[in-house]
């Protein structure tokens, strides 16, 4: 019985498109992350945290210029394919045209204040670096959209390949340029790499696009900025509670303590990296899945057990190791093992949080969702002020910790308690 459970489950499309997310991706991941350490290692300690300052703006950038819109058209896609394939076209226009403008705008206001940001990170010297990095926000813009697209239409073994063709280049491109470059070769590694992945993205689509039925030429442009308004804003929020977080930490306490809080995001990052890439996997599912509550509901319980059950293995691993792992950092992050141990029971929360985020998206109750995630920001925040300011900054990362956690389950909570509430009240369907 449990071999025909498990031969079902391996013939399942749903199994075949998390395969593919989770290898393609999983390979672009680790070439990154040994690229990366070949430009830690050519341009030394303080360098390489210019590089990683400048790679942090970039994904924080990026997040706000795609718009949502990389949730949003795998949404539109997923559905409209089964019932109206007359605009996917135009949903893709759409999609692209929003993203292309809001990443252009953000760029050109990096070009205008790069020097202003760069002497508020005390580095004048990266104003060169900032205004080029608006190039790579872009194309990592446009990347991250067209890769929901392409989700929408359900090719994950094409994302899949697309990304690891695009660590490859990265991987091949950043070991001489970083070398003879320094840090001006590394971003340039990256901008190729990004724009390879861009090319690569562009040509699948028009791939599938010539295959597509006779368009509509209708602008869904307002549609799609209807829908993905509250998805920016959840993503706007994240970035300011994540500023803030390391403004409490600083200003309270330290910036060792901030270290030392980094440090364990790390390795929650780390147990957390299944169900990330799993993330437009589950989105698309259910999404194509609106009209068929039984499937839908089956689809929800399958991915919240393996987020769950992707998420506590390496939990218990990390938890077991934690005193060795931290003996890694060296003396100074003394304390940092009960910091890590709070933190990564974050993730198991977590990660079923981001199935019902990929629920809420899927049904349309994006404004709900956005209220119930900006309450979980304000909380984290106030709590964190309180708990380091009655401890007088000692032990900032584990109070910030602490307030991590309680956020997390509060967030978890609140979505399943509406989620309960939305589907008592509505029937699931596309039009929603």
């Amino acid at each position: 019985m449990i071999v025909n459970v498990l031969y079902r489950i391996k013939k399942s499309q749903l199994f075949k498109d998390s395969f593919w997310a989770i290898g393609g991706n999983g390979i672009s991941y680790g070439l990154l992350l040994l690229g990366g350490i070949f430009i830690a290692r050519f341009l030394g300690k303080d360098l390489y945290g210019e590089y990683g300052v400048i790679k942090a703006t970039m994904f924080n950038i990026a997040s706000v210029a795609t718009f949502g819109l990389n949730f949003t058209s795998t949404k539109y896609i997923a559905e409209f394919k089964q019932y109206d394939q007359s605009r996917l076209k135009a949903i893709c226009q759409g999609a692209l045209s929003i993203t292309l403008i809001t990443g252009i705008i953000l760029a050109i206001l990096l070009f205008i204040y790069a020097q202003t940001l760069a002497i508020y990170l005390d580095a004048p010297r990266l104003k060169i670096a900032f205004q080029v990095l608006g190039i790579i926000i872009v194309l990592k813009a446009v990347v991250t959209t067209q890769s929901g697209i392409l989700a929408g239409f359900g090719v994950f073994k094409i994302i899949a390949q697309n990304s690891m063709w695009s660590g490859v280049v990265f991987f091949l491109m950043c070991i001489p340029m970083a070398y003879w470059g320094g840090l001006q070769g590394a971003l340039g590694a990256l901008l190729f790499s990004q724009a390879f992945n861009c090319c690569k993205n562009y040509v699948s689509l028009h791939y599938i696009m010539k295959k597509l039925p006779g368009q509509h030429t209708c602008n869904f442009v307002k549609e799609l900025f209807r829908f993905s308004l509250p998805i920016a804003l959840q993503e706007i929020s994240i970035n300011i509670c994540n500023l803030g977080g390391v403004f409490l930490i600083t200003k309270l306490s330290s910036l060792g303590e901030l270290g030392i809080y980094s440090a364990t995001n790390q390795w929650e990052i780390f147990i957390t990296f299944i169900p990330v890439l799993l993330s437009n996997v589950i989105l698309s599912h259910l999404s194509n899945s609106t009209n068929d509550r039984v499937r839908h509901n089956r689809t929800m319980k399958i991915m919240l057990l393996v987020n769950f059950v992707c998420t506590l293995i390496p939990f218990i691993i990390v938890y077991c190791l934690s005193r060795w792992i931290v003996s890694w950092y060296g003396a100074t992050f003394t304390g940092m093992a009960s910091v890590l141990n709070v933190v990564i029971l974050a993730a198991i929360f977590n990660c079923c949080s981001n199935v019902f985020r990929a629920e809420f998206i899927s049904i349309g109750k994006n404004w709900q969702f956005f209220g119930i995630r900006f309450l979980r920001d304000i909380l984290l925040l106030v709590l964190a002020y309180i708990l380091i300011q009655r401890n007088s900054g000692e032990n900032a990362a584990f109070y910030f910790a602490i307030a991590y956690v309680i956020s997390s389950i509060s967030y978890l909570m609140f979505l399943f308690i509406v989620y309960l509430l939305i589907t008592r009240k509505h029937k699931f369907n596309a039009c929603d």
